[in-house]
């Protein structure tokens, strides 16, 4: 006999879009690219989407940075975190780590050292506002509608016609068991535990079948189990285990109610893989289930409870994939279906089971155990199914499932690159190049990419979600890195915005959790002398646009004060007024960011939000209120929460079996810890002098569990406290110095080759002639070492003087001097080498003179 394995796809969400995404999607031309490319190499895939060679390094003199030394001296980097810094123009180290973003932020404010804003506090921001609004909403909007949506129809149940078909009868009576088990889950919420409403089963011989799913909830395990019907089937009941915000918010019963109306599946169609098949009857009795609940939510009014819930969270995450409760009421209406006793009618059915297919009911993601034959791909098939608030369909989850047995031989387990790559970070596939040569899947990426890059632009920002992907998006590394500042040309730069993305992403699914459906295989003056803002304008404009979506989003909506006091009301204001402070900032930034690629200096406003970063500059030293342009970017978060850690953990995919059909239950997290600081070395925007800045940024994790066991946020953090952590991805250690600021160990690295070149750019017309600035750059040649001398006209008292060096091809040799120009005479003695200390070689060379806005080149040659 053959081995069997079993299919999960992993949990995600997607965008709210007009139409479904899985709708959007052109899966036809996705299968026609396939097979015209079924036999794409992993080397054929790097030449289809090359991301080039990276600079091995961008040489930095920290000696002549101006606030290193002021920095060195608060933080004493040791010889390690001095030597990647030298060799890259930056640097991360372990051994400098806080609790929190603000902490660090603060840390740097009360040490006068000049802040660098990373991209990665950013998302982290928007991370916390998001978790934390939507904890809200869900407590004060969407609980109390699905509470009253389930009392309404379990009363109208109790009164409702008894069915003259007997399968109709036992459809009548899974109903009651379908909405009693989520009622009584409701009731395990603090809010509803003393409320006097009835949790019982309407029709006492329930009472059996609802206690054994509640002990098969609560054991949180797979199981086999006959759920509406005589067939039993296989039902990850793991997956209601309460994580991500919910437990922390009192939100636990309102996670598993969902997780149950989300998650358990109401058969239309037969899967094609599930063992073992359920009979027609069972299809059958099922569909009498959904007319029979559709019939309840309209009888009661209960369907407006549910509309008001899906519209919010398909403005949030994304439309359903399954037939959707509206779906259904309208194929119901195309067919004059009435009552589950007309689907006795097998033709009608049928009718019924193609109605419900067109509009929506074939899952995109395969989410519960289904096996398939080992030596037959895509022969697994989810169940068209209704679900009355299902999961959604996020399109980061359908490329993990796309990847993975049964799509790919014998791979089992999918890697958070593969997403990275399908969404545009073409780098990524040069770490996963061994992967894919060795389960040959370079053509399935191939095809994910084509689905992925022919998506219109508005595909990705229809939805909260998407917004949010299409902000990590942003993040992909150009073509052409020519102009960016030097360390951002190096690799290992591009490797630590992989780490930002993948924290990003991982933040993301754990604040959508409940909703995104998974992937299954088969003493001090306090200031910031000066700030510097991590150039990604388009990633800061996304998060503007995503709170400026967000804010429309919820408009309308109000607290329920059936079941909450009036003084909650304020909580939507509260929340409205945030998301404008996000996205004025957000815009700022943008601008800044755009300001220092194009080496503009930042006007008042912009010092003003750098100064007043980690607190307000009137509120002075002493107690750390948090006040700050960045802390206020957070809603939600106390002032003791800013120093408390925000570590968070989410299982993005579930492996059921091994090849051989053993059921091992893996699941793959992806997960955040302490933030680290980074030392970053760039030039000014202003007066164009290098600069020592330092700031916080993020660290990823990537962890497996077995037997179907799912890590919530407090377990992540015990493991952390227990120093049981998972070592972190090995591309991280290009950058990255140890908690002792040592070597983290040897890298896995992108293709490299070169130093990142600053070339000359053409600089404005000198407002005076260069001999009236009297320069002299002795001897020259030079064969050792050369004297440069500048003599500042009084016409240019006041301005900047910078000095460097570069090769006749434009290279980047070293800073000779950056400093504020008072008038008379500067000089600095060039020994002959780079930055680094290495030798230059005999040739032409060029020395820019840049005073405020005038410019000047000054040949040289150098002979040995």
């Amino acid at each position: 006999m053959r081995p069997l394995v079993r299919l999960l796809t992993a949990l995600l969400f997607c965008g709210n879009f007009v139409l479904p995404l899985q709708a959007q999607l052109n899966t036809d031309a996705y299968f026609k690219y396939l097979d015209e490319h079924k036999n794409m190499t992993a080397q054929e895939l790097l030449l289809e989407f090359p991301a080039g060679v990276f600079a091995a390094t961008a040489p930095s003199d920290l000696s002549n940075a101006e606030f290193f030394s002021a920095i060195d001296l608060k933080y004493k980097f040791t010889p390690y975190e001095k030597e990647l810094t030298a060799k890259h123009g930056f640097m991360v180290t372990e051994r400098l780590s806080f609790p929190t973003y603000a902490a660090a932020f603060a840390d740097a404010y009360v040490k006068d050292l000049p802040v660098y804003i990373s991209s990665d506090a950013i998302l982290h921001a928007l991370h916390r506002s998001y978790d934390n609004m939507l904890a809200d909403i869900e407590t004060y909007i969407l609980e109390p509608q699905l509470f009253k949506a389930l009392l309404a129809m379990k009363a109208t149940l109790k009164t409702s016609t008894i069915p003259k078909d007997p399968l109709a009868q036992q459809a009548r009576l899974d109903a009651d068991i379908y909405l009693t088990v989520a009622l009584q889950l409701i009731k395990l919420d603090y809010h509803y535990k003393t409320l006097n409403y009835p949790a019982d089963a309407t029709f006492p011989e329930n009472t059996p079948a609802i206690e054994k799913i509640r002990a098969l909830i609560e054991a949180e395990q797979l199981d086999f189990y006959p759920i509406f019907a005589q067939t039993p089937r296989h039902i990850d009941f793991s997956q209601m285990k309460p994580r991500g915000h919910y437990p922390d918010k009192g939100l636990s019963g309102y996670f598993q109610a969902m997780m149950w109306l989300g998650r358990t599946e109401i058969f239309i169609t037969k899967p094609e893989g599930a063992v073992p098949e359920p009979s027609d009857e069972d299809i059958k009795r099922q569909c009498m289930l959904a007319v029979t609940l559709a019939n309840l939510a309209q009888n009661s009014g209960a369907v407006d409870n549910f509309n008001t819930i899906d519209k919010l969270i398909t403005k949030f995450v994304g439309a359903q994939d399954n037939l959707s409760l509206s779906k259904l009421i309208g194929v119901n209406s195309t067919l004059a279906i009435t009552s589950p006793d007309q689907l006795r009618d097998d033709a009608l059915q049928k009718q019924f089971q193609d109605e419900s297919i067109k509009n929506g009911a074939q899952q995109q993601i395969l989410s519960q155990l289904l096996w398939a034959d080992a030596f037959k791909l895509n022969s697994i098939k989810p169940a068209a199914a209704f679900m009355l608030m299902g999961q959604r369909f996020i399109f980061d989850s359908y490329i993990l499932g796309n990847v993975v047995f049964d799509k790919v031989g014998s791979r089992m387990m999918p890697s958070p690159l593969d997403a990275m790559f399908v969404l545009g970070n073409d780098a990524s596939i040069q770490l996963l190049q061994p992967e894919i040569e060795k389960y040959e899947y370079a053509k399935n990426l191939a095809g994910l990419r084509y689905l992925s890059n022919s998506q219109p632009k508005d595909f990705w920002e229809e939805s909260l979600y998407s917004t949010w992907l299409s902000g990590i998006r942003s993040l992909n590394p150009p073509k052409d890195r020519s102009g960016l500042p030097r360390f951002m040309q190096t690799g290992a730069w591009w490797q630590k915005t992989l780490n930002t993305q993948l924290g990003s992403w991982a933040e993301l699914r754990h604040d959508n959790l409940l909703y995104g459906k998974q992937s299954y295989t088969g003493g001090n003056s306090c200031f910031y002398p000066k700030g510097y803002v991590e150039p990604m304008p388009e990633l800061y404009a996304t998060i503007a646009r995503f709170g400026t979506s967000m804010k429309a989003a919820i408009a309308g909506y109000v607290v329920d004060t059936l079941i909450y006091d009036k003084y909650y009301s304020r909580v939507l204001d509260t929340m409205r007024a945030r998301l404008d402070h996000i996205t004025t900032t957000c815009t700022t930034l943008s601008s800044m960011a755009e300001k220092e690629l194009r080496s503009e200096p930042f006007n008042e406003a912009e010092h003003n939000l750098i100064e007043n970063w980690a607190e307000k500059k009137s509120y002075g030293c002493g107690n750390t209120t948090y006040q700050g342009v960045y802390p206020q970017m957070m809603y939600g978060v106390s002032k003791d929460e800013m120093t408390q850690p925000n570590f968070v953990v989410a299982d993005v995919h579930t492996q059921p079996t091994d090849l051989l059909g053993a059921i091992v239950g893996k699941v793959l997290h992806v997960g955040t810890s302490t933030v680290n600081m980074a030392l970053i070395i760039a030039e000014d925007p202003s007066d164009s002098c290098s600069t020592a800045y330092i700031g916080p940024v993020g660290s990823y994790y990537e962890h497996i569990t077995d037997d179907f066991y799912r890590l919530n946020d407090e377990e992540w953090k015990t493991m952390y406290y227990k120093n049981k952590m998972p070592t972190r991805p090995a591309w991280v250690y290009s950058y990255l110095a140890s908690d002792s600021g040592k070597t983290t160990g040897e890298p896995q690295t992108l293709v490299l080759g070169g130093v990142a070149q600053q070339p000359i750019l053409p600089g404005k017309t000198p407002a005076i002639p260069i001999s009236s600035v009297l320069v002299s750059f002795t001897p020259n040649p030079i064969s050792s070492s050369a004297i440069l001398t500048v003599d500042v006209p009084p016409t240019l008292f006041g301005k900047t003087v910078v000095a460097k060096m570069y090769s006749s091809t434009g290279e980047f040799i070293r800073e000779l001097f950056c400093t504020s120009s008072g008038g008379g005479k500067y000089s600095a003695q060039w020994d002959g080498t780079t930055s680094i200390g290495t030798a230059v070689a005999s040739g032409a060379y060029l020395v820019r003179i840049t005073i405020g806005e005038t410019s000047a080149i000054l040949h040289c040659t150098v002979t040995r």
